[in-house]
């Protein structure tokens, strides 16, 4: 996201030493310590709520996920990754979550509904989290874009 944001100068090179280390560090800790065992957790619950597949449960699959998923680990990843590079102070999260989060749920909802559908009507229930760990890799570079947009 950084690399895609990137800093210029008047000539249109890369300004040196405009990289934020914190940030990285923030998004990698995110990922690493947070995410895998949340979505770990999370697949274990749609496939034992959901245990036969049929058109009608891709449907509840996906909306359950969208509806009740994706604010809480939206929030939980703007608010950490704040928090942890620095650029929100532990007692602003809860505005800074006002901000930002409508905007990261908008773009959430203009992808993973459709990736989802494919996820769970497509893809072996072995393979899914791989699956989205995948598009997680373009996710996470538009939602840290969308989410540092005030902070530029």
């Amino acid at each position: 996201a950084q690399r895609l944001e990137g800093r210029v100068d008047g000539e249109g090179r890369m300004v040196e030493g405009w990289w934020n280390w914190r940030r990285t560090f923030a998004m990698g800790t995110w990922a690493f310590v947070a995410l895998g065992p949340i979505l770990h957790t999370w697949y274990h619950t749609i496939d034992r709520l959901f245990p036969w597949q049929s058109p009608m449960t891709v449907v509840k699959q996906v909306l359950v996920d969208q509806i009740f998923a994706a604010p809480v680990v939206i929030g939980i990843f703007i608010a950490g990754t704040s928090v942890l590079e620095g650029s929100v102070a532990p007692a602003k999260v809860g505005e800074h979550l006002s901000a930002v989060l409508p905007e990261s749920l908008k773009l959430n909802y203009k992808i993973w509904p459709f990736v989802q559908f494919i996820n769970f009507a497509l893809v072996p229930r072995a393979y899914q989290i791989l699956w989205v760990n995948s598009v997680s890799l373009v996710w996470t570079v538009l939602l840290s874009m969308t989410t540092h947009k005030s902070q530029k």
